[in-house]
C-alpha cells in the first residue's frame, strides 16, 4: 500500500530548498507568482512568494512569525492548504520580508 505522506521528502530530494520554521528543519518548493493588489481604482503589480512545504510535522504557525527559506530571512504573511493539491499534505506559506 502506498503512503503519499512517506514520499513527501522523496519529492523534495531533488529540488528541494532549506526551510527553517522555529526548530523544525525541512525542504520546501520556493515559487513566485505574479500578484495584483487592488484597492479603489488603483491597482498595483508585483509577486507572491511563497513556499510549498509538507504539512506533516509543522509547528503552529502566527502571521509576522520568523522563516527562513534557502538561507533568506523572511516573516509568515499568510498560509493555508495547497490550493493545487488539495490532499491536506502540503502547506503553502506566504513569504514577505521582514
Amino acid at each position: 500500500m502506498l503512503d503519499p505522506a512517506a514520499d513527501l521528502d522523496l519529492f523534495l530530494a531533488d529540488f528541494g530548498v532549506p526551510v527553517v520554521i522555529g526548530t523544525l528543519e525541512t525542504s520546501g518548493i520556493l515559487d513566485e507568482e505574479p500578484a495584483e493588489v487592488l484597492g479603489g481604482r488603483a491597482a498595483v503589480a508585483g509577486r507572491y512568494r511563497s513556499v510549498l512545504v509538507p504539512t506533516p510535522g509543522l509547528p503552529a504557525l502566527h502571521r509576522d512569525d520568523p522563516i527562513r527559506v534557502n538561507g533568506i530571512d523572511y516573516t509568515i504573511r499568510d498560509w493555508g492548504p495547497d490550493a493545487r493539491t488539495l490532499d491536506g499534505l502540503w502547506t503553502r506559506i506566504g513569504l514577505a520580508e521582514p
